[in-house]
């Protein structure tokens, strides 16, 4: 905040598979962002619903400097738009991923 920047949001392709190929979740950023002194606020971007399970879920509502708000990329809830824009996921996941419970937990 020294600077005047209280919130940093993470954005980027494919976000939420952020350290997959590392061992690592985005759950590690979000808490590597929420580290920093001054910063009141971390916030998700462009998130794809693929990666998003209960326990990240669970465990970004656990960060008290988490923006509690998912911003989800959705290209379209047709199946038929989706495939042939060669998009991997499908209607029924999204919808699926929509009305889990530990949605709720951050709220």
């Amino acid at each position: 905040e020294r600077n005047g920047f209280s919130e940093i949001v993470l954005v980027g392709i494919n976000l939420s598979a952020y350290g997959t190929d590392c061992g690592m979740t985005i759950v590690d950023a979000v808490r590597a962002a929420a580290s920093f002194d001054g910063i009141k606020r971390v916030r998700l971007g462009s998130l794809e619903p693929d990666h998003l399970t209960d326990d990240i879920i669970a465990e970004l509502a656990k960060i008290p400097k988490f923006c509690p708000q998912f911003h989800i990329s959705l290209q379209s809830g047709c199946d038929k738009t989706l495939k042939a824009m060669i998009i991997t996921a499908r209607s029924i996941l999204i919808y699926a991923k929509s009305s889990e419970p530990p949605l709720t937990a951050l709220r």
